[in-house]
């Protein structure tokens, strides 16, 4: 499939607006028959029929998943991300795209339904129309870059335990620099929500209980923790509230970051390869769990 076709003829450009509003004026005022009429102002027939019918020229795509506006909103999307020092590649532009197209409900093919992802073709035009974007190769974390910290090797930070038979369980936690905390989230490793009540028997009071079938945090329960989040930090206009978080594919959720928006949360992202330096649970909460 030809990527960006360019046109080797010049027939189009004598099918210009003033031509055709010409054409159409002989066909009204003076009673001329579209031939005659095309014949006469200079342009093409066909062209001049559908300029009739639809008012434009040339011919458009029938089906157009995003409108000027919501091109532009994914636009500041990628520079907000890229101003928070969190770029994103390729295939997670893609995806975000994706989440525009779904929160919109907007019919699509199956197979972007079944992916998950838009076209890559569809990016790289996404690309060449807003030139404001560039895509951009990740310098590599050097080894002084990696232990600048300390002296010692430093460990790699996780928001996830293990529990029996070592299958995987996420416990995405969240506090305040006050000491306070939101009840925990814990991503049972199940396909479904049969059985999630009894999994949650003694777990602390007004804990949230989601599945997903590796255990793993995704964009979908990344919505529910985040309005799970809202609920109980109650922000407001006069008080706004800043959501510290690390770079995982999941918090790229469109829903997610309107919620945000709509409910006076600031999302602030911490820059790659220093999560596990930067972020306080790691140091006040999560190596006292893994000991």
């Amino acid at each position: 499939m030809v990527r960006s076709y360019k046109i080797e003829t010049d027939r189009g450009n004598k099918n210009s607006n003033e031509k055709l509003q010409y054409a159409i004026h002989l066909m009204t005022a003076d009673n001329f028959s579209l031939r005659e009429a095309a014949r006469n102002a200079g342009v093409n027939k066909s062209a001049l029929c559908r300029f009739c019918k639809r008012k434009y020229i040339g011919y458009v795509a029938s089906h157009l998943a995003f409108d000027a506006a919501s091109e532009a909103k994914l636009v500041e999307y990628l520079i907000t991300f890229a101003h928070m020092n969190y770029g994103l590649t390729m295939e997670e532009a893609r995806r975000l795209a994706y989440s525009f197209v779904s929160a919109k409900n907007i019919s699509v093919t199956q197979s972007l339904n079944e992916n998950k992802i838009v076209e890559k073709d569809w990016f790289l035009n996404f690309m060449e129309r807003n030139p404001a974007l560039s895509l951009k190769k990740p310098e590599a974390t050097n080894l002084a870059r990696s232990t600048a910290f300390n002296k010692h090797t430093s460990y790699e930070a996780s928001w996830s335990g293990y529990f029996w038979r070592k299958r995987h369980l996420s416990l995405p936690c969240c506090i305040s620099t006050e000491g306070n905390s939101i009840p925990p989230t814990f991503i049972w490793p199940r396909k479904t929500e049969r059985n999630l009540k009894s999994y949650m028997t003694n777990s602390p009071t007004g804990s949230l209980g989601l599945v997903h079938e590796s255990g793993w945090m995704t964009a979908s329960n990344f919505n529910k923790w985040m309005a799970h989040f809202i609920s109980f930090s109650k922000p407001f206009k006069e008080s706004p509230v800043l959501l510290i978080l690390d770079n995982h594919q999941s918090h790229l959720s469109y829903e997610a970051i309107e919620m945000a928006k709509e409910n006076n949360v600031v999302l602030l992202i911490f820059p790659p390869h220093v999560t596990n330096h930067l972020q306080p649970l790691d140091e006040s909460v999560y190596e006292l769990l893994k000991k």
